[in-house]
């Protein structure tokens, strides 16, 4: 009896040590997908995660950070929003500036959406100082063009062609022509804002 005790006791602790193993390596497999911007496959995959599966604050934190940011490249807006009160609180504490970096961004985006624009402004800055930090042009770049686009709806001409500027800063360091006709545009936009 007691040797079958100890024994259903151990198959439990494996079995949950690959469930959670498991859990990790579907967010590092969705954070790659997201990665090379396969939004929606990322996002099927992300949708097969049971929830009750998140052992711990690292895999909640990586899953509703990627549940926020997949609901809005795919058009799924996510309702729980838990980037205040679990992603952003969780990669302060671990010092993650990249995905703090994406937290702020994205809790900024929605403000952009609802309307805030100061408190989205605000964000948006934040999520500046973080991708500074982490050094990752990525970031920068779409924190610099959300940066200029929410001074074009303010009224603040001089700031978005500012942050356009920026953006193009980024664009020549990492060569990539796409965004280097988005931040040309965003910046005739802003020339022809200025008069």
């Amino acid at each position: 009896m007691k040797k079958n005790l100890i024994i259903l006791l151990l198959a439990l602790l494996i079995t949950s040590g690959c469930e959670n193993k498991s859990v990790l390596n579907q967010i590092n497999e969705i954070e790659s997908l997201t990665e090379q911007e396969l939004f929606d496959s990322a996002y099927v995959k992300l949708s097969k995660i049971n929830e009750t599966a998140l052992s711990n604050d690292h895999q909640k934190a990586h899953y509703y950070l990627l549940r926020t940011q997949l609901g809005y490249l795919t058009q799924h807006i996510d309702s729980t929003n838990m980037l205040d009160s679990l992603v952003i609180p969780y990669f302060l504490q671990n010092n993650d500036h990249e995905n703090l970096a994406n937290a702020y961004y994205y809790m900024g985006y929605s403000m952009a959406i609802k309307g805030i624009h100061a408190k989205a402004a605000y964000l948006f800055k934040k999520a500046e100082e973080q991708a500074v930090a982490a050094e990752n042009n990525k970031l920068l770049y779409k924190v610099y063009e959300s940066l200029s686009a929410i001074n074009e709806l303010t009224g603040n001409y001089k700031l978005e062609l500012d942050y356009a500027k920026k953006a193009l800063i980024i664009v020549q360091r990492v060569n990539n022509k796409k965004w280097t006709y988005d931040a040309l545009y965003n910046m005739a936009i802003a020339y022809n804002r200025l008069g």
